[in-house]
């Protein structure tokens, strides 16, 4: 893949309304404050859960056989007011999906100076830290809700250098970042951040005594898959396997 791509259907029909009904139980104020975009954003076991799940499709898109998941993200966009500024990611976001979830208004991406609208349930698959991409001010009382999953090579920094890794752990992070963000309320850096909900959404099924996944989120046939790129794995942590 060189230019950006639009993945239809990303998630199957339960998997999409379990994501949505999901984060609708997760109020703004539990969420990290980036003050500077007008957003909430959030590390959370489903985001990751899809990630993982998600691996063999973001393989196939990339043309890759050997990319790893790094790290996703939740983001509430919450208007008026909120933006994206020009930039280039400043993470282990060498392979980019950014799925459209749920929204009120059709927000347009700008990729390498191309549009691209998303709608929900489709992803935009793009090279996050090579093409420049960003998004206009969103003027509207309007509410836009993205998961941004993220993969790298296995000799990314994300993989080796864990100090390095525990500073961006939780955060999106972009070349042109210059605003401090505030947060309503304490935000874990270098550990994901788990939010209580109702547990028929939040029921957890453990594949064995260090890696569970999130009932509804991945098919039982990519359970031995998971496995094996991760089971012998020296960190499963560095690997973004568990929460």
């Amino acid at each position: 893949m060189i230019e950006p791509a639009i993945i239809e259907n990303f998630l199957g029909n339960l998997e999409l309304k379990t994501a949505i009904d999901y984060y609708k139980k997760i109020s703004n104020d539990a969420m990290h404050y980036d003050d500077a975009r007008k957003r909430y954003i959030l590390n959370d076991p489903v985001s990751h859960t899809i990630l993982i799940s998600k691996l063999e499709l973001a393989r196939k898109t990339f043309g890759s056989d050997t990319l790893l998941p790094t790290y996703a993200v939740y983001s509430r966009y919450v208007g008026p007011g909120s933006n994206l500024e020009k930039h280039k990611d400043d993470n282990a976001c060498t392979y980019t999906l950014d799925l459209c979830l749920d929204q009120t208004i059709q927000w347009p991406i700008w990729v390498e100076d191309k549009e691209y609208i998303l709608d929900s349930n489709q992803a935009l698959a793009y090279y996050g830290n090579d093409q420049e991409h960003w998004r206009e001010n969103l003027e509207t009382s309007d509410t836009v809700s993205m998961i941004f999953l993220h993969y790298a090579e296995p000799d990314h920094w994300w993989f080796s250098n864990k100090e390095k890794r525990g500073k961006f752990t939780g955060r999106h992070n972009h070349h042109n970042t210059n605003s401090d963000t505030k947060s309503k309320r304490p935000f874990s850096v270098g550990k994901r951040v788990l939010v209580k909900t109702d547990s028929e959404i939040m029921e957890k099924v453990y594949l064995d005594e260090n890696i569970y996944i999130i009932k509804n989120f991945i098919h039982p046939d990519d359970i031995d898959k998971v496995l094996i790129d991760f089971k012998d794995s020296e960190n499963w942590e560095k690997n973004g396997v568990f929460i």
